[in-house]
């Protein structure tokens, strides 16, 4: 059945073949596989080397444990093209007595990054050449040794690029990569919890302090109360689950998405920014209207407006990540829809839960001061924080349509050397025998903008940075890009920020918390 359906892609793929041909030796059958059909210069693609033992048989991995060789390969490239590292898959464990090893028994794709210089000059094609080595095993050990040749089409455009029929196993494998294994539970809680942490952000907790003040302010009935946090609560839970199901309607077809991926569209940003900008005007009092966020009528009426203020909530609660956030969202994108989507709605409930709570028990609110002349100036203080906001996103705004950067007029005092990410740029650093850091994040994120001002240009983060030769890759995640995403995916990382340290001379790579401090940076910096 294998060999059919070999027989079947050569078929499809005759006419523009993605793959080498294929080298059977020591049991074993080798190939390389390209992800798609054609790549534009100046980007990353993906191959695969495809290896099949035969039955019986295995081979070794990364890891191979206390016997065994891990396959290599030896590349060949012309000037303009660079691979970065193998990436493994989960192996089988098999033990032999007191020994153990790490072995692959069934087909396996170890994934490699290809990059195209943007000044690469061919006529044709893209041409790879990969000598293989490996040690394959059953009763008696067989080295085999395969020399495999690759071209993929250069195009002018990406939308010349298409995936082809191998993207199936590519995903497949990506989905085996190592990462932290959380149980289903586990991440229910997580995202529980990030959910209420998420209340506390710059975006959500003045639409948050206003419900509760008319909470304060009209003390509604209780059953009408209920029955309006109820339906705010529906409303998150409905947008959270449309945007989980965008995001696994978009990951099905070939494009890697994470939380937050929204804010990558300057209309989506300016969208954003105009219903806060309208928000902090009603709360400065220069005009006065019911809002949807403005909360509960006296009467059994007005469900819509409540419906509509928790689209809202979910809506700014977006660029931003809580603590605990993104091992649960790294868990529900990684899994099948029906468990994803019960991960999503604990992330909504957590969200939600807060004035559910104020709203089925108002004593909870005793401590509030009684209306007066306090909450003018509550309102306006929360209004100042909604501008900032809407200030913020303007920067992102321009940034993404080149409108203006106003960055430019923020210079800090202390700042680490950002080069721009690429796998191959970081590969040729950790050869260099350099620590490597690489920081993810995107201008509309929050956490990543209070993480960069806060530690990462910390007077003493910058110096220790600077006396350990380190080399930081900035991975900028403002606008889509495919790189970025799938070097997340990789992670285990379906959300920003993330920050990833690779001492000198290390294999493994150390993957640090979403939000950090300087402490915690010095520390992984100056262990040995």
């Amino acid at each position: 059945m294998k060999r059919f359906y070999w027989l079947l892609l050569f078929f499809l793929g005759s006419i523009n073949p993605v793959f080498s041909q294929e080298v059977y030796q020591a049991h074993t059958h080798v190939r390389l596989v390209s992800e798609q059909d054609a790549v534009v210069p100046g980007r990353t693609f993906w191959v695969g080397l495809d290896v099949i033992p035969d039955d019986g048989w295995h081979v070794y991995g990364q890891n191979p444990g206390d016997f065994g060789l891990p396959p290599r390969i030896r590349w060949q490239l012309p000037s303009g093209i660079k691979v970065g590292d193998i990436h493994w898959p989960y192996p089988q464990r098999i033990n032999a007595g007191s020994l153990t090893s790490f072995v692959y028994e069934r087909e396996v794709f170890l994934l490699v990054p290809v990059s195209v210089d943007g000044n690469f000059q061919s006529s044709k094609d893209a041409n790879l050449h990969a000598g293989v080595t490996w040690l394959a095993c059953k009763n008696v050990c067989v080295p085999g040794r395969a020399e495999l040749n690759l071209s993929v089409a250069l195009v002018k455009d990406i939308s010349g690029v298409t995936f082809n029929s191998f993207k199936t196993f590519f995903d497949q494998t990506r989905r085996n990569l190592p990462s932290v294994q959380v149980p289903f539970w586990i991440a229910c809680l997580f995202a529980l919890i990030g959910g209420l942490i998420l209340n506390l952000m710059p975006c959500v907790l003045p639409v948050l302090s206003i419900k509760v003040l008319h909470l304060v302010e009209r003390h509604p009935d209780r059953k009408i109360a209920l029955r309006h946090s109820l339906i705010y609560a529906l409303g998150i839970l409905v947008s959270v689950w449309a945007l989980a199901l965008l995001i696994f309607i978009l990951k099905s077809a070939g494009r890697f998405v994470g939380w937050g991926f929204q804010f990558q569209s300057p209309v989506f940003v300016i969208i954003v920014a105009l219903i806060l900008f309208v928000l902090a005007l009603n709360l400065f009092g220069v005009f006065e209207f019911s809002t949807p966020i403005g909360g509960l009528p006296r009467s059994q009426t007005g469900y819509q407006a409540s419906f509509i203020s928790g689209v809202i909530t979910t809506i700014v609660a977006s660029p931003c990540t809580a603590p605990f956030m993104g091992t649960a969202l790294t868990v529900a994108i990684s899994q099948p829809g029906i468990v994803g989507f019960g991960i999503f709605t604990f992330l909504g409930l957590g969200l939600a839960l807060p004035f559910v709570l104020l709203s089925t028990f108002p004593f909870l609110l005793s401590f509030v001061p009684r209306p007066g002349p306090w909450m003018i100036h509550l309102k306006r203080a929360l209004g100042l924080i909604l501008l900032a906001c809407v200030i913020w996103l303007l920067w992102v705004f321009g940034i993404q349509t080149g409108l203006g950067d106003l960055s430019k007029f923020y210079k800090p005092s202390h700042e680490i050397h950002w080069q721009s990410y690429s796998s191959t740029a970081v590969s040729q650093a950790r050869q260099s025998g350099h620590g490597v850091f690489i920081a993810f994040s995107a201008d509309w994120c929050i956490n990543c903008q209070v993480n960069d001002r806060l530690v990462l240009e910390n007077r003493e983060v910058v110096r220790a940075f600077k006396d350990q030769g380190i080399i930081s890759f900035k991975a900028d995640w403002t606008k889509y890009d495919p790189v970025i995403t799938q070097a997340l995916t990789l992670l285990g990382r379906d959300s920003i920020p993330a920050y990833v340290y690779y001492p000198p001379g290390a294999d493994a790579s150390i993957i640090l918390p979403q939000l950090i401090t300087p402490k915690m940076i010095l520390e992984r910096i100056w262990r040995k």
